[in-house]
């Protein structure tokens, strides 16, 4: 296997959760895949400004990792899963996930990072060699 693709990001939590003041679950959709989505009801505002700032931040590496400009990759169709020992899966769904089989991605690494403030994550993208 090859590397096609590093991504790495840094987001400001506080940025985040002041968007989240502003647009309330309008922006929150618009980040979120559905199965994100449902891990933020009845959490307190600070826990949904990290949750968020952390998955905005490693979909922003993601869709580096893919090339960046017209990549076709919208953050609703990507999600973080975790393996038993808490491990970051990347996953695809809708438009990233043809965009992968068409890449030939076959594996993905996730690491994601808080700091006070921040969360910086990066993404490495793999495809079997020709």
């Amino acid at each position: 296997m090859g590397i096609f693709g590093i991504g790495t990001d840094i987001t400001s939590i506080a940025r985040v959760s002041g968007v989240i003041t502003r647009w309330g679950m309008k922006f929150i959709k618009k980040v979120l895949h559905p199965k994100e989505l449902d891990l933020v009801h009845n959490k307190s505002p600070l826990w949904i400004a990290q949750f968020v700032a952390s998955r905005w931040s490693y979909k922003e590496a993601a869709w580096k990792a893919f090339g960046g400009g017209n990549n076709r990759v919208f953050f609703t169709d990507l999600y973080i899963e975790k393996e038993l020992n808490g491990r970051p899966i990347l996953r695809f769904d809708g438009r990233a996930k043809e965009l992968a089989s068409e890449l030939g991605i076959t594996s993905t690494h996730v690491t994601i990072s808080h700091e006070q403030d921040f969360t910086v994550t990066t993404v490495i993208l793999e495809k079997q060699d020709a």
